[in-house]
């Protein structure tokens, strides 16, 4: 046999044991190959084994080895009858992260976003990824030195700094401190029936009371550090509004309803006996102050309002109309204006 043999070791630190978890693949080197960190040519062979005797024939290899996202590679040249010994130290440490603090899983679907930073000038922040992994649990594999770890729950973030050794097998358990909210409206019996848009802001309800998260689904479920919050519902395109003040606390799960208070309009134009259609209508709901509060170009719209005194205006090329008007909570209500002759 005119072949030769290159033994593979690695190990996560100098006086570390053979390390199990590398993956090694075997290149054959080319001319053009002077650097061993990118080989050109196909893999030859490819085994997960921390130590490794491989036969090969006659010539000049490239050997890579990897283990989490630390990579390594060495050139070698392997003659008829020769063993090349290539040992690789890795140099770095085992971290697993647990997320604690969660809300009951029945109230969130989401899974916990783990991602590892390291300081970098160049980067935005001053912080660079090198690392990102899904679940309450991730096992991760990097190099020695120290790392930002962020932690993600839908509108939580949570940052804590690691400091990461050759060969140790770190633990690090990030409280969340999240909390599941699940919004339920509840509308008035005359507005059920419409298809009327819905959204929800929360804010913070202290400090600088800033925007927090924000959704257009009817009954959201949120996941949000606990906290204490202000939630703004608007019901339809008028003024229909609800606000609620609620406290969430960690590692639980709340529901909250939202019962706003709203009566319905319906607008329609009628003619004088022999007179002719008004044609297009520009309608405009606005308070008692003068500020429009709703407007619309259908013939005979209808509209949710929260309870209180408005005037309505009607505007045709005949001219226009108002017409003073008042709605109760949970009232259904037809407001006919003459159309001007």
């Amino acid at each position: 046999l005119t072949g030769g043999v290159i033994a593979l070791d690695a190990k996560t630190s100098l006086r570390g044991q053979a390390n199990r978890d590398t993956t090694f693949v075997l290149y054959a080197a080319t001319n053009t190959d002077t650097e061993p960190d990118n080989p050109t040519g196909q893999p030859l062979v490819v085994t997960t084994r921390g130590q490794s005797h491989l036969g090969v024939g006659p010539g000049r290899y490239i050997v890579t080895a990897r283990r989490g996202i630390v990579r390594r590679a060495k050139l070698v040249e392997v003659s008829s009858g020769s063993v090349a010994a290539l040992s690789f130290i890795f140099n770095t440490g085992l971290l697993r992260l647990t997320a604690t603090g969660m809300p009951p899983r029945d109230a969130s679907a989401l899974k916990p976003q783990f991602r590892v930073l390291e300081a970098d000038p160049d980067a935005p922040g001053g912080l660079r990824e090198v690392a990102r992994a899904s679940g309450e649990r991730a096992t991760l594999t990097l190099p020695a030195g120290s790392y930002t770890i962020e932690a993600r729950l839908g509108a939580v973030q949570v940052r804590q700094r690691v400091a990461v050794q050759s060969g140790a097998d770190l633990s690090e358990r990030i409280n969340l401190r999240a909390t599941g909210v699940t919004l339920n409206v509840t509308l008035p019996a005359p507005l059920r029936a419409l298809n009327l848009p819905i959204s929800h802001r929360i804010y913070a309800a202290a400090g600088t009371k800033a925007l927090i998260a924000r959704t257009n689904r009817p009954r959201p479920t949120l996941t949000l550090p606990a906290a204490r919050y202000r939630i703004e519902t608007q019901i339809g395109n008028a003024n229909v509004r609800h606000n609620i003040d609620v406290d969430l606390t960690d590692g639980t799960a709340r529901n909250v309803t939202i019962t706003p208070l709203a009566g319905l309009v319906r607008l329609s134009m009628e003619t004088a006996p022999g007179q002719l259609p008004a044609g297009d209508i520009v309608w405009m709901i606005n308070d008692l102050a003068g500020r429009t509060l709703w407007q619309s170009g259908e013939a005979s719209p209808t509209t949710a309002l929260a309870p209180g005194r408005y005037a309505v205006r009607a505007e045709t090329l005949r001219g226009e109309v108002t017409q003073e008007f008042e709605v109760l909570a949970g009232q259904r209500r037809r407001i006919a204006l003459q159309a001007p002759r």
